[in-house]
């Protein structure tokens, strides 16, 4: 397995092989103490892949979307337990929270409910919730990566400030700007 393994980063991009790098942790395949042993053998340029995996993904898509916005300098949080909702993908900044649901674990009747339930307690909860499809991550990254973009330079992916008397940061800016004071 590990040879396996190894062969893998070696023929691929990085993103890749920290898919198949989080794939063989998560799964319970290798552990990290044989993958930090099997690349102490491989020239240096390799182990930078290890040292952007983590086990608790869940799926390859859900890999190359942290990957592809921490490189973009964005907070990601990645299986965060919500209370009243369980463990969710990833979390944007404080509450945008991305699902990458594949058809095997997210189609039928049950299991499309159940994410919808999530979804509005999410809601409930002051998150804002988005699901993504493999072919938006695989094909149509571009698109999909320009509409958490906009959600993050909104800075919706945070939670407002509150002051002492409870206003949000946006209206005591705004509330200042109306009456002058600074």
């Amino acid at each position: 397995m590990i040879d396996a393994l190894i062969d893998a980063v070696q023929c691929q991009p990085e993103e890749y092989s920290v898919v198949v790098i989080d794939s063989a942790l998560n799964k319970g395949l290798v552990t990290l103490r044989q993958l930090e042993a099997a690349f102490e053998r491989l020239p240096r340029r390799y182990t930078r892949a290890l040292g952007r995996a983590d086990g608790r993904s869940q799926s390859g898509t859900e890999t190359l979307v942290r990957l592809r916005l921490r490189a973009l300098g964005i907070r990601v949080s990645l299986q965060v337990r919500v209370s009243g909702v369980g463990y969710v993908d990833l979390i944007v900044g404080d509450r945008f929270v991305l699902e990458c649901d594949s058809r095997r674990f997210h189609t039928g009747h049950e299991r499309y409910h159940g994410d919808r339930l999530r979804d509005r307690e999410l809601i409930r909860l002051g998150y804002l919730p988005m699901r993504l499809t493999y072919e938006m991550i695989m094909f149509d990254w571009p698109e999909t990566l320009e509409t958490i973009l906009s959600r993050v330079r909104r800075r919706e992916h945070l939670w407002p400030r509150r002051s002492k008397t409870g206003k949000t940061a946006a209206r005591r800016t705004k509330t200042r700007d109306e009456d002058g004071s600074s």
